[in-house]
Formats: C-alpha cells, sequence, structure tokens
C-alpha cells in the first residue's frame, strides 16, 4: 500500500503538488496518520479521536479546495 501523502502527490498533478496549500494539508496529513501507531500505544482512547478529528479537518480541507 502507498504511503497517503505519496497517494495525495500520485493523483494530484503538478501545479496542484506546488501549491503551498496543498503540501500543508498533504504533508500535515501524512504526520497526523504517522502518529496513529504511538496514539494507540499511549492506551489513551482521546487522542486517536483527536487524530481523527484532525485528519477529517484536512480532508475536507483538501477536497473543498481540489476536489
Amino acid at each position: 500500500m502507498a504511503a497517503p501523502g505519496g497517494r495525495c502527490d500520485a493523483e494530484a498533478g503538478e501545479a496542484v503538488r506546488s501549491d503551498p496549500e496543498f503540501r500543508r494539508s498533504a504533508d500535515g496529513m501524512t504526520a497526523s496518520l504517522g502518529k496513529v501507531p504511538a496514539a494507540r500505544d499511549a492506551r489513551d482512547p482521546a487522542l486517536p479521536h483527536r487524530l481523527l478529528i484532525e485528519l477529517r479537518a484536512f480532508e475536507r480541507l483538501l477536497v473543498f479546495r481540489y476536489g
């Protein structure tokens, strides 16, 4: 399975990939996904919930801005 950031980059055109707003959202989403294993290991039920909220926010920004 491809890394989420790699998939975003693969599906976006060159103009979109170089857009700073896209980079912030795509890179932020990748960083949030990278925190999931630590959230699981922390056994803090609120942490995965906060990460899901953050991921949904990034996803909505990407969909709203880039379709």
